[in-house]
């Protein structure tokens, strides 16, 4: 019962019950409401969520990541002569053979590929754990040294010793080395290698 003010003062009067197609129509407009609602909450899966009144906040998802390369040989033992090709054409048949690996003539070999990854792996892996703590400049340069050694019928990477100079403003030597080997021991190389993994290091 709701009060209707008239010119001589209030009455009471009776609200008419909603017939079934209002009731209907009011259930549809407050489920359309909700959705516009919940539209404007949820965000794509890969950019996380947003809450209304406050920023969107980017939660970006990484998948698993894949990468191939590939290599041929032509001929059998040392008279063979192979080249090796990568996804992104940074490599493409590029030749490598016997002589490129035990006599250092012109070509790759799969020490000097393994070198390549590993430094590059931990100067990425470094660098964005100094970003993590906070430190927003420097510059990062590492040579990775791969050492193969005869082990039994064959060979075995025994060891792969980098040494790194590193400038970085604002911070103290006890604070970079304790960073900078935790980069090391989680970079993902360093996890796949089976091999002793040295860290020298340089910063200025």
């Amino acid at each position: 019962m709701v009060l209707q003010e008239q010119a001589g003062g209030r009455f009471p009067t009776r609200r008419r019950p909603e017939t079934a197609s209002a009731g209907t129509q009011r259930q549809r407009r407050l489920q359309a409401a909700t959705a516009a609602a919940s539209s404007l909450i949820a965000i794509r899966p890969h950019m996380g969520f947003a809450r209304l009144g406050g920023p969107i906040r980017s939660q970006r998802r990484f998948a698993m990541v894949k990468r191939s390369a590939s290599a041929r040989y032509d001929g059998l033992g040392k008279a063979g002569k192979g080249h090796v090709s990568t996804e992104s054409g940074v490599l493409s048949d590029n030749p490598y053979d016997f002589n490129t690996r035990f006599d250092n003539e012109p070509g790759t070999n799969p020490e000097e590929l393994i070198a390549a990854a590993h430094a590059s792996c931990f100067t990425m892996a470094l660098s964005f754990a100094l970003a993590k703590a906070g430190y927003t400049d420097g510059t990062l340069e590492t040579e990775a040294v791969v050492t193969l050694e005869p082990d039994g019928e064959g060979f075995t990477v025994t060891r792969s010793d980098l040494t790194l100079t590193a400038t970085v403003a604002d911070i103290g030597a006890d604070e970079f080395i304790k960073i900078a080997s935790g980069a090391k021991a989680n970079c993902p190389i360093s996890k796949l290698l089976k091999a002793e993994i040295t860290l020298d290091y340089t910063l200025s």
